[in-house]
């Protein structure tokens, strides 16, 4: 049975914070033999068939990962920060992230999860990146599917502005794309 992976690409409270809610639900479905939650330091520990999320935020759009700290990344500095740290013959990366997949359906491709892909596939080339096309969210209880849903303007967080988020049927991994090798 494989392991699953979040990794954080930057020592951020917040995004620890949903990483753990991330992982204890998870953990309760039980597809996984470990669950847990790393730096980008930490990939070289990764193996081939472990499931491997990246965690971080983004909007419609936007080519770039951020933190809730005013951090950024766009999508080539962090396929350079994880390049020599992930085993070439890794095989999927979800990027954890709002509309991490917008674009990749479009003609031309573009957008976070597209340009990611993009710049690592010459050194990965078994991997696979998926995005999401929306928004994301994770659900405060264990039992429920982390939901995909679409923000309205001025939505801040599911806590203090949950009238500006609008549900998506399914759940979030009815909204994930993804391009393979």
């Amino acid at each position: 049975m494989p392991d699953i992976y979040m990794c954080l690409p930057w020592d951020d409270g917040g995004l620890l914070e949903a990483a753990k809610m991330f992982m204890r639900r998870k953990a309760y479905v039980g597809r996984y033999k470990n669950e847990e939650i790393i730096r980008i330091d930490d990939l070289k520990d990764v193996k081939n068939d472990d499931m491997l999320y990246i965690t971080g935020h983004s909007g419609q759009g936007l080519e770039i990962i951020g933190g809730t700290q005013g951090q950024r990344m766009t999508a080539q500095v962090l396929a350079d920060a994880i390049r020599d740290k992930l085993d070439p013959g890794h095989r999927a990366l979800k990027l954890w992230a709002c509309y991490s997949g917008d674009g990749l359906t479009d003609d031309p491709r573009h957008g976070l999860a597209y340009r990611f892909w993009e710049s690592i596939r010459t050194t990965h080339q078994q991997l696979t990146v998926y995005g999401y096309r929306y928004a994301t969210r994770d659900p405060f209880s264990k039992y429920e599917h982390a939901g995909a849903g679409i923000t309205l303007p001025g939505f801040k967080n599911i806590t203090e502005t949950p009238e500006l988020w609008q549900d998506l049927p399914g759940s979030a991994q009815h909204w994930r794309v993804g391009i393979r090798p």
